[in-house]
């Protein structure tokens, strides 16, 4: 990676950081702790199935949308992820973060792109867009 692609890089995930709700390891572990389980044994299997994911750093960090109110995760997530197995963590917080092309709403009129990450319910419509971009298919 060049200097501006990895500037770049780290532009984004600034972005990310800024722009996205997260939960550290030892915060989401408290919140999913149970009488008979540590989170963290609960953490580590969602990430084992892949139900969730988390992005590295100086502290592992995870994208609070995927989870309902009561902090278990979306089952659609599971559904996304599995369409993008080689994308790195980033790149998928990328994905959910920025709109999409293929997902629009109207708004005041006009049609407009919105993110994957506000339309966790509407799984067909989340699930196209997911095997777009696996498919490498960027015209919407």
């Amino acid at each position: 990676m060049d200097k501006n692609e990895d500037d770049a890089r780290q532009r984004t995930i600034q972005k990310l950081r800024q722009g996205m709700v997260w939960y550290s390891h030892e915060e989401l572990a408290q919140l999913v702790t149970t009488a008979g389980t540590h989170g963290t044994e609960v953490i580590s299997h969602w990430l084992r199935e892949r139900r969730i994911f988390c992005v590295p750093g100086q502290i592992v960090l995870y994208p609070q949308f995927q989870f309902d109110a009561k902090h278990l995760p979306h089952p659609i997530i599971k559904d996304v992820l599995a369409c993008f197995t080689a994308k790195e963590a980033w790149a998928i917080a990328a994905w959910f973060f920025f709109p999409n092309g293929w997902i629009a709403r109207v708004q005041e009129g006009a049609e407009v792109a919105v993110p994957p990450m506000q339309i966790l319910d509407n799984t067909e419509e989340l699930l196209n867009a997911a095997r777009k971009e696996r498919d490498g298919t960027h015209f919407a």
